[in-house]
């Protein structure tokens, strides 16, 4: 069920209703609503399911709808603020509630002389979020990521492939735009390639193998 729904089902339920048939078709509407919102979540008749649990005939008592709604209400707030609290969050913030991962292996010297250090050295400091080695079928090759603590933009990329220009490395391709990138360079059988991707993404990829 989507979020107008979820919406909608709560305001009807928050309705006060009195008095004959006015009643009646309200309280016929909020037990439909609520069952409908219900079976959604449990994929079974709801009606019959709550009739069980209130003793009733399979609809629902007000004092029963009213505090689902109560708890639908919560559910809405507690989301709103949730999204406030992440839309608030910085870069930085980000950066720092990410948990660094620890990378093993016969490449890992490799990883934290000579990569980590240029990408700490381009973007001021660096987490390591996703390591796997053994990629490509040899040994000598892994895909990692990095967290950085702010936006990443194509001209990174460029500042890279600078910085592994200058211990040897040559570009293959860069294809950086303002929405994602890829810079591929090679240097005697070592191939590596950094790459991100989305417009806000914080997170760059690497890819080295070893031929």
């Amino acid at each position: 069920m989507d979020k107008k729904t979820k919406t909608i089902i709560v305001v009807v339920l928050s309705v006060v209703v009195v008095g004959g048939a006015f009643y009646g078709f309200r309280r016929w509407q909020q037990q439909r609503l609520v069952n409908q919102y219900l079976k959604g979540i449990y994929g079974t008749d709801a009606g019959g399911l709550l009739g069980k649990l209130t003793g009733g005939s399979g609809g629902i008592s007000n004092q029963v709808a009213q505090e689902i709604a109560k708890e639908m209400a919560k559910e809405e707030a507690q989301q709103k603020v949730d999204e406030v609290k992440e839309a608030a969050k910085t870069p930085e913030d980000r950066y720092n509630e990410i948990q660094e991962t620890v990378a093993i292996g016969t490449v890992v010297p490799i990883l934290n002389s000579e990569i980590k250090p240029i990408i700490e050295k381009v973007f001021g400091k660096a987490k390591m979020v996703m390591y796997s080695g053994g990629y490509a079928g040899t040994e000598n090759s892994f895909l990692t990521s990095f967290k950085v603590p702010r936006v990443i933009k194509a001209q990174d990329l460029g500042s890279l492939a600078q910085e592994l220009t200058g211990k040897g490395y040559k570009v293959v391709s860069n294809t950086a735009d303002t929405n994602s990138g890829t810079v591929m360079m090679e240097k005697e059988g070592v191939y590596l390639s950094f790459s991100y991707e989305g417009s806000d993404s914080q997170e760059i990829g690497l890819m080295y193998v070893k031929q």
